[in-house]
């Protein structure tokens, strides 16, 4: 027999409120929702919950009175997502009070998790529906489903593709093959065929067509084979007979026979779906699927507790209650009955032992200081919580210097202007923002106090988090690389309109010793000293050396005494990494590197290597090292450090900042921006490290793809508000 229990409803709001209801919603997003509650001082007014998975899930009215919210039984709440309002319901009673939505996992490739705001005030809330069945005796009884099944594993980056999915699951050479387990519980074994689906990327490109040729088994058997032409997307789908597939323990093989022209061939594997006629049966006391609608009933076994309910999850803004009845026990388990009336309806019957409970209820920070502040900011940075204490003391040494300075916590970022979701377009919003209404004078630095990595939702399981992301962007080059440029963008083209850099670090300890690296090397600078300067060139291409010279010619003051590293042959490649170390020793102001390069060296001879940094001599450290170079500067990869990452990071050595790419760029480009950096450093008096490069960037022709890469892709690992101070002493 079903239990009863006590459900608040709210009533449904008419045409009137529903529009009052807008206009509230337009005023809350424009203004930031706030975590204090105006009439209650000391409430909260509102409340995160994450949500890591698609289904119903419940928090306790309890657990929302400890996070400091007045739940009042339900009344006066509603929720949102992303700033839709979305239905919920209050159930049960004192302690098993519980708030129950349906929730849907993050799809961003910047986050695992998705956040649904919860408001307390004045709020009718959006009352989630009931839908009544249809005519039960003249409904057809269904017992299985047309289920679809898709193993997908995200386990090898490719950026270089130009778009699409850059998430695999594994690469197969040719001659090679690889095994799935492809799974298919509760198999009808009746109905139409199943069908088999699996998506390959030719990653090899060749003059041969085609160049790529897969087959198929399942165990054991040849189903189907496929060939296509170079690096692009191939689905191969077959139906087959029920016959072939086992109870469990079903398995693929993919092969690649190595049978086309191709001198090289590498496939990728990207996901397997199986469609097929599943019985209605739950696991783990849910089951999620889709009617065949003309009024059909289903009838789903297996539930081992008697409250199951049935939602329509269809619109998953805009879920309803199905009303259902349920049977049993036989054999111990439960079974829930419904009519579906209306064709192409997605169900999901779930009893609470299937339900998601939200533990991890978190108070949103307020907004208001972000959006209306009292007075301006001339350098804002933004941090994680565990690096503010870091970015205090920067801050204060700014403020020392002039500067007026706001630390930010990334939180209220996401809070503010992303409904909660940790995703680069919330920070940009906010930089936005903050240059066009703060009170003046504009804000005209932003550092970036944390370090990314391309591996957002944590595929590879490594120990580096993106403490903040960066925007990903598809460049002409390389593919998808990390841009900081993107988030000081606000016109039409690529162009910066503030100076941003980013300090790539994962923990306090890391944050203060670049903190104090930077100070130390400010102190440093100002003491009485000449000025000095380093040029370095690749020794694999002459138009590499007569560049670099031709830079150090046209723009450096007479008074700067200049070290040049130009290696000519094999042995004077090895010997480079140690001039420059000692060079960097002695203390620089400025380093210019033109040449090949890649992650983790300079050079196809490595003139200088990630090692290389590590055994510099201590004590010394280059003010500014600008590598004009491909990959240097790739700081979102997740389990290794880019040269320029290492330079920044080294203590008591190495550099204080570094100009580097994210990317691909060629000589001509690469020339044309540092042509602009220096003619804006000693020729226009740009006083700031950051001022010199926006500058640099202004002056580059807006419309050229080769520039965007130049754009998006040159970031700067420092302070930006770092005092150029390039006068001779």
């Amino acid at each position: 027999m079903r239990q009863l229990r006590r459900v608040i409803r709210m009533r449904r709001p008419s045409i009137l409120n529903i529009l009052l209801g807008m206009l509230a919603l337009a005023a809350a997003l424009s203004s930031g929702c706030e975590s204090r509650s105006s009439g209650d001082p000391g409430r909260v007014s509102s409340l995160k919950l994450p949500v890591v998975a698609d289904g119903i899930y419940r928090v306790r009215l309890q657990g929302l009175e400890q996070a400091g919210m007045n739940g009042r039984g339900g009344k006066g709440l509603r929720l949102l997502n992303q700033g839709v309002e979305v239905p919920f319901e209050v159930v049960g009673e004192g302690a098993d009070a519980f708030l129950e939505f349906y929730g849907e996992a993050s799809l961003s490739q910047y986050t695992v998790t998705n956040v649904y705001w919860l408001e307390a005030g004045q709020f009718e809330g959006k009352e989630m529906a009931t839908l009544h069945p249809s005519d039960p005796v003249s409904a057809t009884p269904r017992t299985s489903f047309r289920a679809t099944e898709r193993v997908e594993k995200d386990l090898i980056y490719q950026p270089n593709l130009a778009s699409g999915d850059r998430w695999f699951w594994a690469s197969i050479t040719a001659p090679g093959s690889v095994e799935v387990d492809l799974p298919s519980p509760d198999q009808a074994g009746a109905g139409t065929e199943p069908i088999l689906r699996l998506a390959f990327m030719g990653l090899t490109e060749t003059k041969s067509d085609p160049d790529h040729h897969v087959e198929v088994y399942l165990n054991g058997s040849l189903v189907t084979e496929g060939s296509w032409h170079g690096q692009s997307a191939y689905v191969a789908e077959v139906g087959f007979p029920q016959s072939a597939l086992k109870e469990s323990g079903n398995v693929l093989r993919v092969v690649l026979p190595g049978d086309t022209a191709a001198q090289a061939e590498v496939t990728l594997l990207n996901w397997v779906e199986l469609e097929y006629e599943r019985r209605l049966q739950a696991r783990g006391d849910v089951l999620a699927f889709r009617g065949s609608g003309g009024g059909a009933s289903y009838t789903i076994d297996g539930f081992t507790d008697n409250r199951v309910e049935v939602f329509d999850i269809t619109d998953s803004k805009d879920v309803a209650r199905v009303v259902s009845s349920v049977a049993g026990p036989k054999g111990g388990l439960y079974s829930v009955s419904l009519v579906d009336g209306r064709p192409g309806r997605k169900y999901l019957a779930v009893s609470p032992k299937g339900q998601k409970e939200i533990q991890a209820v978190r108070p949103a920070q307020a907004s208001d200081s972000l959006r209306n502040p009292e007075e301006g900011a001339d350098y804002i940075i933004i941090a994680p919580k565990q690096l503010l204490e870091s970015a205090g003391t920067l801050s204060r040494w700014r403020q020392e210097q002039g500067l007026r300075v706001r630390v930010v916590d990334v939180e209220a970022v996401y809070d503010a202007f992303g409904f909660g979701l940790a995703e680069p377009q919330a920070i940009k919003n906010f930089l936005k923002f903050a240059w066009e209404e703060w009170p003046a004078p504009r804000p005209a630095y932003v550092l970036l106090m944390g370090d990314a990595t391309y591996d957002n939702r944590d595929n590879l399981k490594t120990t580096r988090r993106s403490l903040i992301p960066s925007y990903l962007i598809s460049t002409p080059h390389l593919g998808e690389t990390a841009t900081d440029n993107w988030f000081v963008s606000f016109g039409s083209d690529e162009r910066p309109n503030l100076a941003i850099g980013r300090l790539p670090i994962q923990d306090k300890s890391g944050a203060d010793r670049v903190v104090g690296k930077i100070i130390a090397g400010e102190k440093d600078r100002s003491a009485t000293r000449e000025r000095r300067a380093m040029f370095i060139s690749d020794n694999s291409e002459s138009v590499f050396q007569s560049t670099v010279e031709a830079l150090s010619r046209d723009y450096l003051p007479s008074y700067f005494q200049i070290t040049r590293v130009y290696p000519s042959s094999q042995g004077d490649a090895s010997e480079a990494a140690g001039r420059i170390g000692k060079t960097m020793s002695g203390g620089l102001d400025l380093a210019v590197y033109m040449g090949h390069g890649s992650l983790e060296m300079l050079g196809a001879s490595k003139i200088l290597s990630i090692s290389d940094v590590a055994s510099m001599p201590s004590g010394g450290r280059a003010s500014l090292v600008v590598l004009m170079t491909c990959l240097a500067g790739y700081f979102h990869h997740p389990s290794t450090d880019s040269l320029g990452e290492s330079l920044l990071l080294a203590d008591n050595k190495g550099a204080v900042a570094v100009l580097a790419s994210s990317g691909l760029s060629l000589l001509g480009d690469q020339d044309l921006l540092t042509r602009g950096l220096l003619r804006s450093m000693f020729q226009q008096g740009a006083s700031t490290l950051g001022m010199a490069i926006l500058q640099a960037k202004q002056s580059v022709p807006a419309g050229a793809a080769s520039y965007q890469d130049l754009l998006e892709t040159f970031n700067l690992l420092g302070d930006p508000a770092t005092p150029l101070d390039m006068e001779s002493k």
